[in-house]
């Protein structure tokens, strides 16, 4: 008997969407296959915005549109409410902020009846993501690459490449799902339900046949608030406790129980998902950072249980999209249980110096570098750790190789293969090589910039090409650079330690070329003029000039402005290495931000600070590229105090910035969010506290209050007694600042260090401190503990306290000391560190 049901069933679970859901069922409407003849249940989890009310007027317009209301239980439990009511033989689980491309489902018939597109098990539709921050659409899914192809069939036993991990883009057999008994887990949110159905369900199919139609496109919302169910994984610790014990180690038992063995298809969806785990704990801003280490046990002993059951040649070959090679290394290597080494690789070059790293498990390997049949040794080493939550889960060895005619490296008595570039392999390791291999793929109007052997290889490797010859002008204006030296702290801003060491170096080192570059609007730049600095406007011609030729950038900085400003599309690489001063001493663990910039030379004020960059830790650094010596600008500030006239005066209360307010949305609404937040109102009840202010009267001091730049706007509006004093014009009175504080008041802010450097005390208000540690800043807890290591009392109470701190604070007698000890460095020794630099 004819099956008298119609296709597609959609059902959606709604909550909180009312912003969007006009959108979405207007998309449904909209639909060119007869919006009349799709069944539509929408399951309302308990909102509370007006989204059920929109749902149920739209419905009364609908005969084909049925709408339930429930308490609030999670998108899995609505969606297994609306499964129960569908009438149709395949469904759907649209989300309703997202919309459907008007052919969608005309587009999926059209494929399913047909001869190439029948018996599928499974129909995946191809994701179009769309950010409703700037209103791009791309096809840019991890996981689009499936349907490159076109429209297909494909059985996953013979292609397990083809994952499938969205619900809301699958269309599912009704009859299957009951007759297997098949419903989302409730217990694997916020992020895996899908993935687990989804794999339960092909594993009951007769077989894992999936139709892949690219022409049905669905339209992912990336939200700009931030609140959509994906874009907020990892907020607690489910993802990488529950999930894995209940999600993933089931279904490698279902799949076990079900095939004899796992199936690669299977293996294949849990590396995918895993590895987007692993990814995040590189992440400057990682969802588990805040989760405490017990949890980061419970996930290294899950995981690892995992990675045990994953085959060693499926995760060698998985290619369902890019996988980062660090991750597929602690997958094959278990997260730290395997033995062995893996993916041996050269690197950055620096002279005659390659970088070679290699992964590995277990102890430290035997090395051996040779060249020539003679024992060479690192000319620096250390060992980086990947690391999530204190849980290490890879190693990798970095080493700076002498490159001479040619060096091997053997480990454990076995000589290393070492990739020199894509589809070669040698068993020597030469800079030469290297180099100019880079020279070569540069535009003619780069290499013509090049030295003569790089414009001799360029023209080598291009033959009938010519390189296009700078002008008169250019070769007369660059002649020298070669040996320049570049300062730079911020682009419109001096006044940190770029600045010091420029007027260090023209003092004791007057030889040296020098450049001080700055923004020609910037109201520090008559100051420095005045003081015979060779200045250069940013973004000029002779800016360009220097990224192209100049030796050093020597900057307390680092962003992308600072260290590339132009393009090098356009104009090359930037032919500098970077020295970078540092703002403040690096008291935190910053590794994810460090890992993702190429310095040649770090300065380390500190010594704990120094062992945390070049020892086995998660940087990158070696000590070749790390020096102990203090900040320039503190020697300055040591002479300023020195010249000071009476005590100091000032309570100086300067809070840093929270990342996470820097991530909210332009416009009136967005600024008064930030107004709003418990940041700026803490601060606040602090600034007015009559006992701040009756001790600073008492003491005859000045509070002073220098908010960070970012803060600056949202303070603006805030009203203040008359004995505070604000200050915003910074840098010029920083020094003046730092040298006339007897306590600083700050929260996380590494100013500390200024203040300790002349011996005074800071008192520390962390009222946040769960949050600005977990992830949504750029810092996690490092070295410096400040409850062990701080220069006064931590409060995290209420403003009361923060106050009866300060005067215990100033009663103290003895001199705050600086972390390791003194250092007997200084910036005589820097500056030969930067000379020498290979």
């Amino acid at each position: 008997m004819p099956d008298a049901r119609g296709t597609f069933s959609v059902v959606s679970a709604l909550y909180q969407v009312e912003r969007y859901l006009g959108e979405y069922l207007a998309s449904l409407e909209a639909q060119t296959y007869g919006f009349e003849r799709l069944d539509v249940v929408l399951v309302d989890d308990g909102s509370t915005d007006g989204t059920y009310e929109h749902a149920e007027r739209w419905a009364a317009q609908h005969p084909n549109v049925r709408v339930v209301r429930q308490e609030n239980a999670g998108p899995a439990s609505a969606r297994n409410h609306g499964l129960e009511l569908v009438r149709n033989r395949w469904v759907t689980f649209t989300d309703p902020d997202d919309v459907l491309a008007p052919d969608y489902f005309e587009r999926l018939d059209a494929f399913m009846s047909s001869p190439e597109g029948a018996g599928a098990a499974l129909y995946a539709t191809r994701l179009e993501v769309f950010r409703e921050a700037d209103g791009t659409r791309e096809f840019s899914h991890a996981l689009d690459g499936k349907f490159t192809d076109g429209d297909r069939v494909v059985d996953l036993s013979q292609d397990p490449s083809i994952v499938q991990a969205s619900g809301a883009s699958s269309v599912l057999d009704v009859d299957l799902l009951r007759s297997a008994g098949l419903r989302f887990e409730e217990g694997l949110r916020p992020n895996f339900e899908d993935v687990h159905l989804l794999v339960r369900y092909l594993l009951a199919a007769p077989a894992p046949v999936v139709g892949v139609v690219a022409s049905a496109v669905y339209v992912y919302r990336k939200r700009d608030d931030g609140t959509s169910a994906l874009q907020n994984l990892g907020r607690d610790a489910r993802p990488i406790t529950t999930v894995l014990e209940h999600g993933y180690l089931d279904l490698l038992d279902r799949a076990q129980d079900a095939d004899g063995s796992v199936p690669a298809w299977v293996q294949n969806v849990l590396i995918y998902t895993l590895s987007w785990i692993l990814r995040s704990s590189q992440r400057i801003e990682s969802p588990y950072a805040g989760l405490g280490p017990e949890m980061g046990e419970r996930f290294a002993t899950l995981a690892r249980r995992v990675c045990a059951r994953l085959d060693e040649d499926v995760v060698r070959r998985y290619d369902v999209h890019r996988l980062n090679g660090w991750v597929r290394a602690a997958i094959r290597l278990r997260l730290g249980e395997g033995e062995g080494t893996l993916r041996v690789r050269t690197g950055r070059v620096r002279g005659d110096l390659v970088e070679v790293t290699y992964y590995f498990a277990g102890t430290l390997p035997e090395e051996r570098l040779e060249e020539d049949g003679r024992v060479v040794e690192p000319v620096s080493a250390t060992v980086r750790q990947y690391e999530l939550l204190g849980q290490v889960l890879l190693t990798q060895r970095i080493l700076w190789v002498p490159a001479g005619r040619g060096v091997t490296l053997h480990l454990d008595g076995r000589a290393a293969s070492v990739l020199l570039a894509p589809g070669r392999r040698t068993r020597t390791i030469v800079a030469r090589q290297v180099q100019a291999e880079a020279w070569t793929s540069l535009s003619a109007a780069e290499a013509a910039l090049l030295p003569r052997a790089g414009r001799k290889a360029w023209s080598e490797a291009h033959p009938g090409e010519s390189l296009e010859t700078p002008s008169l002008g250019e070769r007369v204006r660059t002649r020298g650079l070669g040996d320049t030296w570049v300062l730079m702290d911020r682009v419109g801003e001096a006044g940190d330690n770029a600045e010091a060491f420029y007027r260090w170096i023209r003092e004791n080192r007057p030889r040296t070329d020098l450049r001080f570059v700055l923004d020609r609007t910037s109201r520090d730049w008559d100051r420095l003029d005045a003081e015979g600095f060779r200045l250069v406007a940013y973004a000029s011609a002779e800016h360009r000039d220097l990224q192209r030729h100049a030796r050093v950038l020597v900057s307390s900085q680092a962003r992308e402005e600072v260290v590339q400003p132009f393009e090098p599309e356009v104009d090359g690489g930037p032919a500098w290495r970077v020295v970078f001063l540092q703002h403040g001493v690096a008291k935190g663990d910053l590794s994810r931000w460090f890992n993702q910039k190429d310095f040649a030379l770090v300065l380390a004020s500190a010594a704990p600070e120094a062992r945390s960059f070049d020892g086995e830790s998660p940087y990158r650094l070696t000590p070749m590229e790390v020096t102990l010596t203090p900040q320039p600008r503190l020697h300055e500030l040591t002479a300023a105090d020195a010249a000071r006239s009476g005590p100091p005066h000032r309570v100086l209360v300067a809070p840093t910035w929270r990342r996470w307010l820097s991530e909210r949305t332009a416009g009136e609404a967005a600024a008064q969010q930030v107004a709003d937040s418990a940041y700026v109102r803490r601060w606040t009840e602090v600034l007015r506290h009559p006992e701040l202010l009756r001790t600073a009267r008492e003491r005859d001091l000045v509070v002073t209050f220098l908010p960070h730049p970012n803060a600056r706007e949202a303070f603006a509006g805030v009203e203040l007694p008359d004995g505070v004093e604000v200050v915003t014009e910074v840098p010029v009175r920083y020094r003046e600042l730092l040298v006339d504080a007897a306590v600083l008041v700050t929260d996380y802010s590494s100013v500390t260090f200024d203040l300790a450097w002349l011996g005074r005390p800071t008192v520390y208000f962390q009222f946040d401190e769960d949050e600005f540690f977990g992830g949504r800043h750029n810092e996690r807890r490092g070295w410096f503990d400040y409850r062990r290591d701080g220069f006064g009392p931590v409060v995290d109470g209420e403003p009361t306290d923060v106050c009866a701190a300060i005067a215990t604070a100033l009663d103290a007698t003895e001199l705050v000391a600086w972390p390791g000890g003194p250092v007997a460095e200084g910036n005589a020794e820097l500056y030969d560190r930067i000379a020498r630099l290979p």
